[in-house]
């Protein structure tokens, strides 16, 4: 009898998984039609893909650089954003796929998965049908929708991935589960390199629920193990942190995305406004676009509430049982809630890193995590004080409910053929401000320059070779003269003229911010090569050994455990 229970709770487990998958489907039906979609991001995502894809054929790894962006001069833009989203594009790439299809495949697969992974966090708290709830919660929340129809933000979508992660990861370490530190670590270095911003928020949803859970449970060992945790994480993803935050202070993003928050906080009502838009953000309450949080997920926090008084003044113990997570989450919605309202203004002006976050907005993807466990994990616990059956008609109805309002959502605005240009140079830089261009080049070039290398004097250029981060060229001149290679420079780029360094004056007074170097007459060959400096190459090799003795660590068990059997 008890081995039918279990085979039959197992059968009920994986078939709320399989239901899942099946039930997410319409989310992202609109995925599989020809072609690409309008959006904010969406374009420029495809192109990066495409810039990304080539610089990998052509050698360079890590990927720091795109050669045909901002007019031909190259342009940083791996070295600064969200890596992860085309690493896991290759695949696709080496398979066939165009960078269109490429970005729909990686989008459709994480979005996917994050509600795999949401269900697998939940099924352990509470029943499947409620797991099963919280997941499709999870899926079609607005903003969820908005992020991949209305912004095209990929790698955003796949930053959604990790919420639930972190708290089983928080909460395992915690507890001192077996291999915690090392899952966890893994959790966090790759949410490091997925999406800048998002980690931003979700590294300070870790240590605050971190804070509590360890204070919880009473075990500072707990804590100092998720200190661990994170900090193994961190240098897992310091080959992409380190460099973006020391090399910042050479471009203009201090000046650009730091400073567009005042115009992008949202007023109470927008975030319980119907109505469905692909416009854009702008200063004030009419935006373009929905930041609704969702009817029957509000729903979650007034059941929430009224379930948390009902545990507190009858003192139940399977209730207080997920009284941290809770209480953790109701705190989350309160303050991300703040965060997007104009009183946060103060903080927004003051706290270090915050004015990074670029749009206020941007703290729904905390209200999301919090009001689709909200629901299910008080909605459960209302059935069980009320003795109530009949749950998974509960949990249908409001599936059914869910859906009614994700279907005016879940759609492409129009079809787009994103087709990235054959030619050399990209006018663009697929950035808004051309923020990640260097202050050294001034100024903002307006067409492609008509020859990549320039000589000063009379003289010829053969161009040999023109990969992303190697340039092989011969120059020949009559007189010593200045060679001027067009291709901005950024440090690590280095120049040598027959085998032999020499300097490059990017800060020329007549062509600043791009390669000028001088050679004597003759015929010389040229190689103009990016290199990793010193602070790059050392953040390499942390995330290198840091990678690896965590694979290791992970893989150690099993091979003596293989050995043994053998």
């Amino acid at each position: 009898m008890n081995s039918t229970h279990r085979f039959s709770n197992t059968f009920i487990v994986w078939l709320c998984a399989a239901l899942v998958l099946f039930l997410a489907l319409p989310g992202i039906f609109d995925l599989f039609k020809p072609h690409y979609y309008t959006s904010h991001d969406g374009e420029g995502h495809v192109i990066r893909m495409e810039e990304f894809y080539r610089a990998l054929k052509d050698g360079q790894f890590p990927v720091r650089w795109s050669k045909r962006l901002y007019y031909g001069y190259g342009y940083p833009f791996f070295n600064f954003n969200y890596p992860s989203v085309y690493y896991m594009g290759v695949p696709f790439m080496a398979a066939g796929f165009s960078a269109e299809d490429a970005m729909k495949a990686v989008t459709i697969a994480t979005y996917l998965l994050s509600g795999l992974c949401m269900y697998a966090y939940l099924v352990k708290k509470m029943r499947p049908q409620f797991a099963l709830l919280g997941s499709l919660l999870y899926l079609y929340a607005p903003y969820r929708m908005l992020v991949i129809y209305v912004r095209g933000s990929v790698a955003e979508s796949i930053a959604f991935l990790f919420p639930p992660l972190l708290l089983w990861g928080v909460e395992a370490v915690v507890e001192g589960k077996k291999k915690a530190v090392l899952l966890t670590s893994l959790i966090i270095g790759f949410l490091g390199v997925s999406h800048n911003i998002s980690a931003l928020l979700l590294f300070g949803m870790y240590h605050s629920y971190l804070i509590l859970y360890s204070g919880w449970k009473r075990s500072l060992h707990g804590f100092l193990r998720g200190l661990g945790a994170f900090g193994v994480g961190i240098a897992i993803a310091a080959f992409f942190f380190v460099p973006a935050l020391a090399e910042k202070k050479y471009t203009f993003l201090d000046q650009t995305i730091a400073r567009d928050y005042p115009d992008h906080f949202v007023e109470i009502a927008q975030l319980v406004k119907s109505g469905w838009g692909f416009g854009g953000s702008v200063a004030g309450p009419d935006d373009g676009l929905s930041f609704n949080l969702g009817w029957v997920h509000l729903a979650g926090v007034v059941l929430s509430l009224l379930t948390l008084a009902y545990i507190l003044r009858q003192k139940d113990a399977r209730g207080r049982q997920t009284l941290p997570l809770t209480l953790f989450l109701l705190a989350v919605f309160i303050g991300s809630v703040f965060f997007m309202m104009p009183i946060s203004r103060p903080l927004w002006d003051y706290v270090p890193l915050l004015p990074f976050v670029q749009f206020p907005w941007r703290f729904i993807m905390l209200t999301v995590l919090a009001l689709s466990i909200l629901l299910p994990l008080s909605l459960q616990q209302l059935t069980d004080v009320l003795h109530l059956k009949w749950s998974w008609l509960f949990v249908g109805v409001l599936v059914s409910i869910v859906f009614y309002f994700a279907k005016d959502q879940w759609y492409i605005n129009q079809s787009l053929i994103a087709r990235v240009p054959e030619t050399e140079s990209l006018e663009g830089t697929t950035t808004w401000a051309d923020e990640q261009a260097t202050q050294w080049f001034q100024p903002k070039p307006k067409r492609v320059p008509d020859q990549r290398v320039e000589i000063v004097q009379k003289g010829a250029v053969d161009i040999e070779m023109w990969k992303t981060g190697e340039h092989r060229y011969s120059v020949a001149s009559l007189q010593d003269t200045t060679v001027i290679e067009n291709t901005m420079y950024y440090p690590g780029w280095r120049v040598w003229v027959d085998g032999k360094e020499v300097e490059v004056r990017y800060m020329d007074t007549d062509v600043p911010g791009r390669l000028v170097f001088s050679i004597p007459a003759g015929s010389h060959q040229v190689l103009s090569r990016l290199t990793e400096p010193s602070l790059r190459f050392a953040a390499d090799m942390v995330s290198l050994i840091s990678l690896g003795g965590v694979m290791i660590a992970l893989c150690i068990p099993s091979m003596k455990f293989s050995k043994k059997k053998r």
